[in-house]
C-alpha cells in the first residue's frame, strides 16, 4: 500500500515539520505534478488546435458545397438540399439531393466527371482536408431520419 504525504499539510510532530530542499532537487510529487500540468497545458492546445481546423474545415466544405451547386444550376439541375457528415476533423462527406427527373437527365453523367475533379483538386496531399460528394435522388421527397441516422447530420443553409 502506498502513502503520500503533502509536503504542506503534515507535519510530523509539534516539533517538527518536513523542509523539502529546493537547491536544484524535486521530489517525485513535484515532477508528477509539474508533467501533469504539462500534459494538461498539451492536450488543451491541442484541443483549441483541432476545434479551429474543424471551423475551418466545416466552412471550406460550405464554400465548395456552393460550387458544386452553382455548377448543378448551371447543367438546369436543381438540387432540393445538401447534407454534411463530419466523419472527423479533416474527413468531410457531403450528400446533395436532386429530383430523379434531374438525376436521369442525360447532363447528369458530367456531374460525376466534374465532381471527381473537384474533389482531386480541393483534396490536400497532406492529409489535412478531404471531401466526399455523393447525390441522392428522390421522387416526391427524402427520408430526413434515413439521412440523419447515416451521419448526415449538418443541412447546408443556401
Amino acid at each position: 500500500m502506498s502513502v503520500t504525504l503533502d509536503v504542506k499539510e503534515t507535519n510530523i510532530s509539534d516539533l517538527w515539520e518536513i523542509q523539502p530542499s529546493r537547491e536544484g532537487k524535486y521530489t517525485e510529487n513535484d515532477v508528477i505534478d509539474a508533467f501533469l500540468k504539462g500534459k494538461k497545458t498539451g492536450l488543451e492546445s491541442y484541443q483549441r488546435t483541432l476545434v479551429k481546423a474543424l471551423n475551418e474545415n466545416v466552412d471550406k466544405c460550405g464554400s465548395y458545397t456552393e460550387q458544386i451547386l452553382h455548377h448543378l444550376k448551371e447543367l438546369g439541375i436543381e438540387s432540393k438540399d445538401s447534407f454534411l457528415r463530419i466523419n472527423k476533423f479533416d474527413l468531410f462527406n457531403v450528400l446533395i439531393c436532386v429530383s430523379e427527373r434531374d438525376f436521369l437527365k442525360e447532363e447528369f453523367f458530367s456531374v460525376y466527371d466534374f465532381v471527381t475533379d473537384f474533389e482531386d483538386e480541393k483534396n490536400t496531399s497532406d492529409n489535412t482536408f478531404a471531401i466526399q460528394f455523393s447525390f441522392l435522388d428522390f421522387q416526391t421527397d427524402y427520408c430526413i431520419n434515413t439521412i440523419n441516422s447515416d451521419g448526415y447530420i449538418l443541412k447546408f443553409k443556401k
